[in-house]
């Protein structure tokens, strides 16, 4: 998902997108912005993912970042330091979620 959103990110952040409407608005789930929480989620570096919130930066009204607390990989602690930490990048809109997951679905 990192390397799709990277690759949208440098094709539409371009203002004329807003501007033509053919972008409303972008939904970014970010997962983790720690980098050892990230890789131990979704066993990739956080690496791509946080180049793409780079190059989304410029257009932060147009972005929603999704920062989920996500049972037995981060803590609310761990999501208010990315949501910090997206804050400082110019972002500063949010849903902050829990994932609600059954024992059947867990991470082996």
């Amino acid at each position: 998902c990192a390397e799709i959103l990277n690759e949208l990110a440098l094709y539409f952040t371009n203002p004329d997108i807003f501007e033509n409407g053919l972008i409303d608005e972008y939904i970014v789930d970010v997962k983790d912005m720690d980098d050892d929480i990230y890789a131990a989620y979704t066993g990739k570096s956080a690496e791509k993912m946080k180049r793409a919130l780079v190059h989304l930066a410029p257009f932060a009204e147009h972005v929603t970042v999704r920062v989920p607390l996500i049972p037995e990989f981060n803590t609310k602690e761990d999501t208010r330091r990315s949501v910090e930490a997206l804050r400082e990048l110019g972002f500063s809109r949010f849903d902050e979620f829990a994932y609600v997951m059954n024992i059947n679905q867990k991470k082996q």
